[in-house]
């Protein structure tokens, strides 16, 4: 199932909800319309499958990153994990599901449970004051939607951007 789960995600990641028919979804599956159905019993339901199985992976690589002293590597892995992973939790509300009540719902409900990992790992752990961290979150968040033009050659360099996130935020560039 986890299978199954992952490409969807994948799916999901790529086009909204909207743009996203069942037809395609099993085709690229590669499952007839009827074996999609015996896992889900609609679209709606899968995509909270999908989602739940999205937050738990995102949950358990914010918890591995934060546990990390290097403020570098996190800030880094917080931004391109997004993008490199194909997590559709860590972008969902850049794609307004919020539409959606139940999936507004289990979004309240983990947005929750996210901010209390950021807060137990970053707050307590560097003493940030939490509207510091709000807007650290936020400039992270902003710069993961941006990371596949910040990759680029460019004339910003995304090394030296983390550097002065580090800097701002923690007061060092070496950790």
């Amino acid at each position: 199932m986890d299978k199954i789960l992952w490409k969807i995600e994948k799916l999901f990641f790529e086009k909204a909800f909207d743009e996203l028919s069942m037809e395609e979804i099993w085709n690229n599956l590669w499952i007839k319309k009827s074996s999609i159905y015996y896992y889900f019993q609609s679209k709606e339901d899968m995509f909270l499958k999908v989602l739940s199985f999205s937050y738990e992976k995102y949950k358990i690589f914010l918890e591995n990153i934060l546990k990390e002293d290097n403020h570098i590597e996190i800030i880094k892995t917080l931004i391109t994990y997004p993008y490199e992973e194909k997590n559709l939790f860590s972008v969902v509300l850049q794609r307004g599901y919020c539409r959606i009540e139940s999936v507004k719902s289990f979004i309240s409900e983990k947005i929750f449970e996210i901010q209390q990992i950021f807060y137990e790992k970053i707050w307590l752990k560097y003493g940030l004051s939490q509207e510091k961290l709000v807007i650290l979150r936020s400039v992270i968040e902003d710069l993961s939607k941006k990371y596949c033009i910040l990759k680029c050659p460019s004339k910003l360099e995304f090394e030296k951007i983390v550097e002065e996130i580090a800097e701002i935020f923690f007061k060092s560039k070496a950790n």
